[in-house]
């Protein structure tokens, strides 16, 4: 079946070595998760009935049946993929207070050359 065609409430089998295709729960099986690409743990968590899967992540030596609970842009991972791009868009005010900084240190050295370097200089 196509993942275009996932929805809510199907059940999927998810053999092991397999990437889960969508997030979902646990209802059959029991499993190691390599969920790295998510979390940063470099082990896999095993996982059993009950126990929420995401998007992406690999399946271990167990086989699962998932019952899909977000596909598509309703997955864990396309909304950690959207916090990022909006972070990465905007400015801090910790960023904003530093460039104004900059600015205004580009001003007085701007000034402080007019008024004493080029007259020290016309002068000597």
């Amino acid at each position: 079946m196509p993942l275009s065609e996932l929805r809510d409430g199907d059940v999927v089998l998810v053999h092991p070595g397999q990437g889960i295709p969508a997030d979902g729960v646990i209802r059959v099986g029991t499993s190691a998760v390599n969920e790295s690409m998510i979390t940063g743990e470099s082990r896999p968590l095993d996982k059993k009935l009950g126990d929420r899967v995401i998007a992406g992540t690999l399946n271990g030596s167990g086989s699962l049946r998932v019952e899909v609970t977000g596909t598509g842009d309703d997955t864990a991972l396309a909304k950690i993929m959207r916090l990022v791009g909006q972070a990465q868009s905007s400015r801090s005010r910790a960023q904003a207070l530093a460039d104004s900084g900059t600015e205004s240190s580009r001003r007085s050295q701007f000034l402080y050359h007019q008024s004493y370097v080029i007259p020290a200089t016309r002068a000597g």
